[in-house]
């Protein structure tokens, strides 16, 4: 698992216990984090969209360093809570485009969507781990794409999971 995965997880988990918001108590709680790679398409006060998604930027110093203007390959580490996205660090990307990540409480579930953090996801059967029985509040991990105005993922798992099967496997190795 990777720090900056550790790193979100832990953010989310203190501002869940808190109620702490990002950008003031006007923002919904957050209830899911991640991180979206994609193409700067706009950047206009507050609001920064990137492939599609646009993200608030209140709190954000963004790098002087950067030209930010259209077509800036970016990355943003980002809350949403109630479908609103909330940037909190925003930096220019090697590669990637349209896709992300988001961690957070299953909020609904059904044969054809999943929602975490007030984003609706399309999913199919395949997108699901056939070994886990998916339930609303257990903590998901949502690989996903935007394209066309859509949120889709071909991959919803439940979040620990393989961190626990691999430390089995690691401490079954050294028996």
């Amino acid at each position: 698992m990777s720090i900056k995965r550790v790193f979100i997880v832990m953010m989310l988990a203190a501002m869940m216990l808190t109620g702490a918001s990002l950008t003031g108590a006007q923002a919904p709680a957050p209830t899911a984090a991640g991180e979206y790679t994609g193409v700067l398409e706009n950047l206009q006060g507050t609001l920064l969209t990137v492939s599609g998604l646009t993200f608030d930027v209140t709190n954000v110093v963004l790098d002087d360093d950067v030209q930010w203007a259209p077509g800036v390959l970016t990355e943003i580490s980002f809350t949403s809570g109630a479908g609103v996205l909330t940037a909190n660090f925003v930096d220019d990307a090697d590669d990637g485009t349209g896709t992300g990540y988001l961690i957070g409480t299953l909020e609904a579930i059904d044969g054809a969507t999943v929602t975490v953090g007030g984003l609706v996801f399309a999913v199919t059967p395949d997108s699901f781990d056939d070994d886990v029985t998916y339930e609303v509040g257990m903590l998901v991990e949502v690989d996903f794409a935007f394209n066309g105005g859509l949120l889709s993922s071909d991959d919803v798992e439940a979040w620990g999971m393989d961190d626990a099967d691999e430390a089995d496997e690691e401490a079954n190795e050294d028996e």
